[in-house]
């Protein structure tokens, strides 16, 4: 039998030298983001408090009362808003949602500063007792809340461990979505826990992503399935190629950004202006007229993150 040639010293130095240049190369290409660990923390959070605040629409007619006072009408429970809210929820340790009196109505009594619930997990949720405030247009009311995934032992900076949310009243898109802080992330309208630089966090969509789903025909048996066409979107990209972003963001942000409407997306129903903002192209990837819609992407962990963009199906 042949025997084979050993490796000299020389020769195993170089092979040695050439893997550690292709593995520099490597790691040089991935782009530094959030920790696998954050994004879990904020896409379970923020499922659950949209979970929570669609079960709220559902059981009260005044989900959005920003009082509640006792029997007698003269003095002021808990906010109305948080204490529904962190009933839904296993908490550890107290619930501070209380309010007081002020000029006739019920006003927040909690300082800003201060954690409504913290979780088993130790997130903290801040801002449910917060007073509604106008939208940009006056139309809606909406609520500034944060979420700090670690509580006092993290790094505590915005957009590390620290995440605004906005609560918008049903009917004016999403009923949670993330702030990034700047304009027109943050809809025109200053946020209680964004800093005063109204800083342009870019991390926002390594942390929190969204997914673009088409809706199919239905079967013989008349089920309705939904195609995954996009993932791996800011919540701003997701809306503007969905055709979804009357919803939540002006026409114009999305032209800003050159955002354009994925043709499976177009459909004849929806004003595109494409002459005046270049948002829609001509097409006929959609002659059914199908909805697309975005929904908040579940993080992947390990290899999983390498399946990002690949097309899945759902129910709907």
């Amino acid at each position: 039998m042949k025997k084979l040639k050993a490796w000299t010293l020389a020769e195993l130095t170089i092979c040695i030298a050439v893997l550690f240049i292709l593995a520099s190369i490597g790691v040089s290409t991935i782009k530094p983001g959030a920790s696998t660990k954050t994004r879990l923390f904020v896409y379970a959070t923020i499922k659950n408090l949209s979970a929570a605040n669609s079960s709220l629409i559902q059981s009260y007619d005044d989900t959005y009362a920003e009082t509640q006072t006792n029997a007698a009408g003269d003095a002021c429970l808990d906010e109305a808003y948080c204490s529904r809210v962190t009933d839904l929820f296993t908490v550890t340790g107290a619930v501070n949602c209380a309010a007081k009196l002020s000029g006739g109505k019920c006003i927040s009594d909690v300082a800003t500063t201060t954690a409504n619930m913290v979780l088993p997990n130790g997130v903290e949720v801040y801002g449910l007792a917060n007073d509604w405030k106008d939208d940009s247009t006056g139309a809606y009311k909406v609520k500034d809340i944060k979420i700090d995934i670690d509580g006092a032992k993290g790094l505590n900076k915005l957009w590390v461990d620290q995440f605004p949310l906005r609560v918008y009243q049903n009917g004016y898109g999403d009923t949670l979505r993330a702030v990034n802080c700047a304009s027109p992330y943050s809809d025109g309208v200053a946020h209680t826990y964004c800093d005063s630089s109204t800083k342009d966090y870019r991390i926002d969509e390594e942390v929190v992503k969204y997914e673009i789903y088409r809706a199919t025909l239905p079967n013989a048996a008349g089920t309705i399935k939904a195609t995954m066409i996009a993932s791996g979107l800011s919540e701003l990209k997701a809306n503007c190629m969905a055709n979804t972003w009357q919803k939540a963001y002006p026409i114009t942000d999305c032209s800003g950004k050159s955002y354009k409407v994925m043709p499976k997306c177009m459909n004849t129903g929806i004003t595109c202006n494409d002459g005046t903002n270049n948002i829609c192209a001509a097409t006929n990837e959609n002659p059914d007229d199908l909805p697309c819609f975005v929904i908040l992407q579940k993080p992947h962990s390990g290899a999983g993150m390498l399946l990002d963009g690949v097309l899945d199906e759902i129910d709907i």
